[in-house]
């Protein structure tokens, strides 16, 4: 029985570990997508007139 307990356990907290890993990942790719969107919008507005000129 506490065996079983045990790798219960131990399951459900790589399970855990692994809901933590994934909204990790989620959060730092929608944190990088509005930064890129940010540079990207922003880059446009100062880069257009060099790139015409160019």
């Amino acid at each position: 029985m506490e065996k079983n307990n045990h790798k219960w356990s131990f399951r459900t907290t790589q399970r855990e570990f692994q809901i933590l890993i994934i909204s990790c990942k989620i959060i730092k790719e929608v944190f990088y997508i509005r930064k890129d969107l940010f540079y990207m919008n922003d880059n446009r507005s100062k880069n257009q007139p060099r790139v015409r000129n160019s």
